[in-house]
């Protein structure tokens, strides 16, 4: 007989509704209080089990998928979903996640076209249902059906997507994530879709397992203040040292005197950095982007991009 799973969805709403009942600021219960001790002893073993059966639960929820998500609000009733929404929603959803690969793959870009390659990698499929007001499986085409190997960022990528839909995420960590200017356009879009919805969209991944959910106010907010900030970009040309990176997950740090340059790196870039070694002496050329708002500079709003490196002859 197939083993039946409660949604995940209900399960968190009964764990809300229980934490919600106990006692205010108890972390343990009195010493000495036998009675109190029992009591507290089923509290913590209630809520063990409701966790359990919780990660049961998103485990099958996840299984086949690399990425779900979940809309409730008033596109919503019942199950059903409103069409022009959903369209609207996944279509802004695939816009952003091509616009994070090309950030992950390759020097990201304001205008132009994304790479065939990356649109080809990264489309979503919809490879299912999961029991939510409206839940849907999403994953990537296989190695078969792309007919050649995967070797591209996609865990992370899908993991940025998720980040930026959780309205507590750190405003460095935002400012990272958005710095690129189509990534910012299309997640624009995407928040701007749930906020004039009315909606309240969850996203989870294998590797972000508990989920991020924003509500249509939360989305109004936070595309306020996207739309309030600003990002100016001069090129720089140093001369220091390569001191660490990577050019499996493009990334660089180049050390000038006393200041340290960390960022991603463009394709020519990741060609150069192939026949230099940590520690030699290089003239780079970074792009260093300053974020600011209406108010002014942004704390840690800074960026940088290699664009190349060339090793100086001593």
């Amino acid at each position: 007989m197939p083993t039946y799973y409660r949604p995940s969805s209900e399960i968190e709403r009964q764990i809300a509704d229980f934490k919600a009942t106990l006692p205010e600021g108890i972390t343990d219960p009195p010493p000495s209080d036998f009675a109190a001790q029992l009591q507290w002893d089923s509290w913590q073993q209630h809520l063990a089990e409701l966790n359990r059966e919780l990660a049961l639960s998103i485990d099958h929820e996840l299984e086949g998928s690399d990425l779900l998500l979940a809309v409730d609000g008033d596109p919503v009733s019942g199950h059903a979903i409103q069409v022009g929404f959903l369209g609207t929603l996944l279509a802004k959803a695939q816009s952003l996640i091509n616009a994070l690969a090309q950030v992950a793959e390759q020097r990201p870009t304001g205008r132009g076209n994304v790479s065939n390659n990356i649109i080809s990698e990264y489309k979503l499929m919809v490879d299912g249902v999961f029991q939510s007001s409206f839940g849907l499986k999403l994953r990537l085409p296989t190695e078969h059906e792309l007919n050649r190997l995967r070797v591209n960022h996609s865990e992370i990528v899908l993991d940025d997507f998720c980040k930026l839909i959780d309205p507590d995420l750190g405003q460095g960590e935002l400012l990272r994530l958005v710095s690129s200017p189509r990534v910012k356009t299309h997640y624009l879009g995407l928040i701007e879709a749930v906020g004039k919805g009315g909606a309240k969209l969850m996203a989870r991944t294998p590797r972000i397992r508990q989920g991020v959910h924003i509500t249509a106010a939360q989305a109004r907010d936070r595309s306020t203040w996207m739309s309030s900030f600003s990002a100016a970009t001069e090129t720089l040309v140093l001369d220091g040292l390569l001191t660490g990176g990577s050019v499996a997950n493009n990334k660089f740090e180049f050390q000038v005197d006393d200041d340290t340059y960390r960022g991603g790196i463009s394709a020519q870039a990741k060609d150069q950095m192939r026949s230099i070694h940590f520690g030699d002496r290089i003239r780079a050329i970074i792009e260093e982007t300053t974020m600011t708002v209406e108010d002014g500079p942004l704390e840690g709003a800074v960026t940088h991009h290699l664009k190349s490196i060339e090793l100086i002859q001593e």
